[in-house]
């Protein structure tokens, strides 16, 4: 990764600190919230009104898009304004402009087949136990038209990976490494980054392949990488959520 002076590791590893990356991720849930909710009311008004309707409305193409779209441009927002927009670091020194040894593409290829390997093993091996994944329930995309998977795939594959990526390793992994060391900040910034994803069944598969990103990131110094990686994921796992109707 890009080496910083001794004053902008100072203030990174500062950032590193629990009750500040908790905080931070708190606010940006919370942010998100406020603005999300009322909208996804706003498409439930005027529709049916008991519960089960409801969660049936929570699925539905538009719900999620917004979903998405608010809740991970929090956490992009909340690393510009924490990092960047403080200068401590600049989105060159993030690594979103340049740093890889190698071509980023074929780089995040590359990572997005390791993540796709370890977080499939980490399925097979729950399934053993009986804990099946249950990603079509959180995406049905197979039950939505064009339009819909549309919508969801640009959110999922080209919004998503973005901003999750500036949030949880351009922000929290690099100042986690900087205040713990590398190995724990890994640790910690995956866990944090499958816990945001609210499914339990998910959450060894889904950190697992947060460890590969971060370590992607660490490897390479360019946040493309995991981008890259994180997306062509995405688009693996939608396309087998299509395939499986």
């Amino acid at each position: 990764m890009n080496e910083l002076d001794p004053r902008q590791r100072e203030r990174l590893s500062r950032l590193g600190s629990w009750p500040i990356v908790l905080g931070t991720l708190a606010a940006a849930v919370l942010v998100a919230n406020a603005i999300a909710v009322p909208l996804i009311l706003t498409l439930v008004l005027g529709g049916p009104s008991d519960l089960a309707d409801v969660a049936d409305i929570a699925t539905t193409p538009a719900v999620l898009f917004l979903s998405v779209l608010v809740g991970d441009g929090a956490l992009a927002l909340a690393a510009y304004l924490l990092v960047v927009r403080r200068g401590i670091l600049s989105w060159r020194q993030m690594g979103l402009t340049g740093g890889t040894r190698g071509h980023p593409v074929l780089r995040g290829f590359g990572w997005a087949v390791a993540f796709i390997i370890v977080s499939s093993a980490a399925a097979i091996l729950l399934a053993s136990f009986g804990i099946e994944q249950d990603q079509s329930d959180q995406f049905p995309i197979q039950d939505m038209g064009t339009l819909g998977r549309v919508g969801i795939w640009i959110a999922g594959v080209i919004f998503a990976p973005v901003t999750e990526e500036v949030f949880f390793r351009g922000y929290v992994f690099r100042a986690m490494a900087a205040r713990k060391g590398v190995a724990r900040g890994l640790i910690f910034s995956s866990l944090l980054f499958s816990l945001l994803h609210l499914n339990l069944a998910a959450f060894l598969p889904v950190a697992l392949g947060g460890a590969v990103l971060a370590l992607s990131y660490h490897r390479a110094g360019d946040l493309r990488v995991p981008i890259i990686a994180h997306a062509l994921n995405n688009a693996f796992s939608f396309s087998m959520l299509l395939l499986a109707t």
